[in-house]
């Protein structure tokens, strides 16, 4: 499919359209709402909104969309600190978490939650349980970075796992921050690390590769998330808990 910008909202949200049907679809839920393809629903793709800095440490050889030095000023600077909740006002009035709160969105199932970037700040690395999926929530406040992680080991880390653990391999793993006796000679990454508890890995919360210990080379599966604003976040998802509540 190719997708355009209708220029219209639906609840301060994106509405665009395809070139093949010219069906009409939302942004946030990714389901076609009008048209031939309506209720055809899209796959939400994980991704990681992170600082230029950041991901161009990451991934030197990166290309980047050329605007002709357009990067220099962000248009919507003014609006992040606008008391208003967008074009079109809330609909939702949740005093859960401040009105232009940035969070990010996650939803697994039925299951939505939204994660505070403030109260990511205090505690960085937190493992939860949503929807009945293990995962652990990644903040890094200098570039900007939030991410979630599934906890439980697919099959080709568990494979790795069973190699010093055998058949007492963890299958799902806790993680906290590592210190730098923790690090020791860990090869050096850009960004936070962690270390997982049950077998003293240590892990690029960035990447979720496993850079040294037992289970060095293992993944981590990357669970599809949303930044967002508080306000727009519940206007979409009114039965969204917050995380710490």
């Amino acid at each position: 499919m190719t997708f355009g910008v209708s220029g219209k909202l639906i609840l301060n949200n994106l509405v665009m359209f395809d070139d093949q049907t010219d069906s009409e679809w939302s942004q946030a839920f990714g389901t076609a709402l009008s048209g031939p393809l309506e209720g055809t629903e899209l796959e939400l793709v994980a991704s990681r909104l992170m600082s230029w800095e950041a991901w161009k440490t990451l991934y030197p050889d990166t290309q980047v969309l050329d605007k002709r030095g357009l990067y220099r000023r962000d248009t919507y600077e003014t609006y992040y600190t606008d008391p208003s909740a967008g074009i079109l006002g809330r609909q939702v009035r949740d005093f859960r978490l401040p009105l232009k709160d940035l969070v990010l969105g996650v939803e697994i199932g039925t299951a939505k939650r939204a994660y505070s970037y403030d109260d990511l700040a205090e505690t960085p690395i937190a493992n939860d349980t949503l929807g009945g999926l293990e995962i652990v929530v990644i903040h890094e406040p200098e570039a900007g970075f939030a991410a979630a992680w599934s906890r439980l080991l697919d099959d080709e880390a568990y494979a790795i796992a069973q190699g010093p653990f055998g058949m007492n391999a963890p299958e799902v793993l806790t993680f906290e921050q590592a210190n730098e006796a923790q690090i020791g000679d860990a090869p050096t990454v850009s960004g936070p690390v962690m270390r997982d508890r049950e077998t003293g890995s240590i892990w690029s919360a960035s990447t979720g590769e496993a850079i040294s210990g037992p289970l060095r080379g293992a993944s981590l599966i990357q669970i599809p998330t949303t930044p967002s604003f508080w306000f727009a976040w519940v206007d979409l998802f009114p039965d969204t808990t917050v995380w710490g509540e």
